[in-house]
């Protein structure tokens, strides 16, 4: 007969059945009061049956917390998720969204098809995905095959004869260290390896499409900037779901120009028009208030994901004009970008109010379209140009 052991895994499982019993009990008694009150009140089953599946869980912040608690006492790598089924946390401390193979080919026939009809040359700017290679080691049973997909679409791409920047090559080489590249309980890369893709797409820009951006590198040279730090200060979009204790709390990175800027952002699809420096036009403080590790801190840059931005610099020494089609990941490189050029519009496809992109940029004059998108978010939606 096997003897029982009592060892450090049984001792974090039972304090957690314990625990969640306990939490289970109040939230019985919970329930138990409203209906019975809505019983006495003379209301029926049915409707008593809809406001009790109405109701939040009780405790249900304190629950998450107790059960981030015991994945990281157990140095779990593989965390139960209701939507995606587990995240990962990688041998790195870093946690990823599980990604499947998918056929990536009617992707590039959207870059294809948006080419030929655009009035501009169309770039496609591949940013990283969080499973950096020669760096991130997955647990057995953890799947993310992002860079799999990229790889297959970018090589669809050179079939096709369509232009690309593959960030994560150019990134590779600059001095920045792969640990910070991503923070460890959100998806986006930091604000640093934004700063560093946004000196990279500019040199890109300059040798291929001659456009002159920046010639004297004033603009991408981190030495013009205030990097303000925020130590444990965010817990992202992960993070947020597997709760503080799995891979801890990130620290936030502003860069912010420390020179004089002057903007004029508006948004069509939001009625929105903001006028002032980087800093009132760009910057959202209200999201990096250190209280609160729950706000999104990389919507620092904007405040959020709009169907369409123009930022026009009114300090600009060109007349340079870029469409942008992105999601989140690039608005800390549009940020970046902004300083450099007079206008960035960007475009986000996966906003129903957003416009056509083909019909937008067809009724303005741009100097080139990027469309930029992270190995992670290769998917149908994002390459919806016509919706």
């Amino acid at each position: 007969m096997k003897r029982f052991s009592f060892n450090r895994q049984t001792a974090v499982a039972a304090i957690f059945l314990a625990m969640l019993i306990f939490l289970g009990g109040i939230n019985g008694l919970y329930y138990a009061k409203h209906a019975y009150t809505d019983l006495k009140s003379g209301m029926d089953l049915k409707a008593t049956a809809e406001e009790l599946s109405s109701l939040d869980f009780y405790f249900f912040d304190d629950f998450l917390n107790l059960y981030s608690l015991t994945q990281g006492a157990l140095n779990a790598h593989l965390i139960d998720d209701s939507t995606y089924g587990f995240i990962i946390k990688d041998y790195q401390g870093k946690l990823h969204f599980p990604r499947s193979v998918y056929d990536t080919r009617p992707y590039a026939d959207s870059v294809a098809t948006l080419s030929e009809n655009a009035n501009a040359p169309v770039l496609f700017v591949l940013a990283p995905g969080k499973v950096i290679e020669g760096y991130t080691v997955l647990p057995t049973g953890g799947y993310n095959y992002a860079n799999d997909n990229a790889d297959l679409f970018l090589k669809t791409l050179t079939t096709d004869g369509l232009p690309f920047l593959d960030l994560r090559t150019s990134i590779a080489t600059s001095s920045l260290p792969e640990s910070q590249w991503f923070y460890n309980t959100d998806h986006h890369w930091t604000t640093k390896a934004a700063f560093t893709a946004f000196g990279d797409l500019v040199s890109y820009l300059n040798e291929n499409y001659g456009l002159g951006i920046d010639p004297d590198g004033y603009y991408t040279d981190s030495a013009h900037y205030i990097v303000t730090e925020y130590p444990d200060s965010f817990l992202g979009s992960l993070g947020r779901r597997v709760g503080p204790f799995v891979a801890g709390v990130d620290d936030y990175t502003l860069i912010e120009p420390n020179f004089e800027t002057d903007y004029t952002v508006t948004s069509e699809t939001e009625s929105l028009t903001l006028n002032g420096s980087f800093r009132e036009a760009i910057l959202h403080p209200d999201l990096l208030k250190t209280d609160d590790i729950t706000l999104n801190k990389h919507a620092a840059y904007f405040g959020m994901d709009y169907g369409n931005l123009v930022i026009h610099n009114n300090l600009a020494d060109n007349d340079i004009k870029i469409l942008l089609v992105k999601d989140s990941y690039s608005l800390p490189l549009a940020a970046f970008l902004s300083t450099a050029v007079e206008e960035v519009h960007m475009l986000d496809v996966r906003d129903e109010k957003a416009p056509i992109v083909e019909t937008y940029l067809n009724q303005r004059q741009f100097d080139i379209v990027i469309i930029c998108y992270n190995a992670d978010a290769l998917s149908e939606t994002m390459f919806n140009f016509d919706h």
